[in-house]
């Protein structure tokens, strides 16, 4: 899994007027990419998928991962926090995924978009 997620910030800056120098609030929108993999958690029960994913923010764990032909979502965790962001995807007619993410305050929610790569699983095994 490769994308990429976009957030709008708002901070405080300094602007100016007819009197000079005044602090304004500004918002941007900020973007990260990501990349990741999924896949079954054991023999056992291959239905069941787990994953990770890596961005500016950190490495986190993906967890209650649903996927169909259509849609695509799971639960996302920070390793070094305790709160879950909510990702939900929709397959686009080009193969893409776009969607939505929802976190706590601090993360709110935003938008995102992925491609999927399937892989065979020797894929991840070091040849030679």
């Amino acid at each position: 899994m490769q994308g990429v997620w976009f957030q709008e910030l708002s901070g405080l800056d300094i602007g100016f007027d007819h009197s000079g120098a005044i602090a304004v609030l500004r918002t941007q929108l900020c973007s990260s990419m990501f990349m990741g993999g999924f896949g079954p958690n054991s023999d056992d029960d291959p239905d069941e998928l787990l994953g990770s994913t890596t961005d500016r923010a950190g490495e986190a764990e993906l967890t209650h991962i649903r996927l169909s032909d259509t849609s695509l979502s799971f639960l996302k965790r920070y390793v070094h926090r305790s709160d879950v962001i909510m990702y939900d995807y929709k397959k686009q007619p080009d193969g893409t995924w776009e969607g939505t993410y929802v976190g706590a305050k601090q993360v709110g929610m935003g938008r995102s978009r992925c491609i999927l790569t399937p892989v065979s699983d020797d894929f991840l095994v070091r040849q030679g």
